[in-house]
């Protein structure tokens, strides 16, 4: 249930952002690239992934977990797990929020890049 919302924003406003910038960039440059930019996405999507699962592990060690003690952790262990797991990512949210208000590609620069293009080479 936590994870949904980062979910959605990466299976669903990711790809349509990309989109976005295949369109954007044939105007630009007159070829298409979504082999490009889906292959740059899934390597990201896959390294950003392998990179967390791995740092989970080192936070959950910085932040007093003992393997030995199995499910006898002491309290500051699960408060500071709590702490990190929150404010960690937290942390990497605000600049990529800030990053997509400064988006410049608008549904009205959309649509005008639709037009351009379709007036260019017809509707596909």
């Amino acid at each position: 249930m936590l994870l949904s919302p980062g979910y959605v924003g990466m299976w669903l406003v990711i790809p349509s952002m990309i989109a976005d910038v295949v369109d954007s960039e044939e105007l630009r440059n007159g070829d298409r690239r979504e082999g490009g930019f889906a292959s740059i996405f899934a390597w990201l999507t896959k390294a950003s992934t392998s990179f967390a699962y791995g740092m989970a592990g080192v936070i959950v060690v910085w932040c007093g977990f003992e393997i030995a003690r199995r499910a006898d952790q002491t309290p500051e262990a699960y408060r500071n797990m709590r702490l990190c797991f929150a404010l960690l990512p937290t942390l990497f949210l605000t600049p990529a929020l800030i990053l997509l208000g400064r988006y410049p590609l608008s549904q009205a620069r959309m649509i005008e890049i639709r037009n351009e293009l379709e007036a260019r080479r017809g509707r596909v």
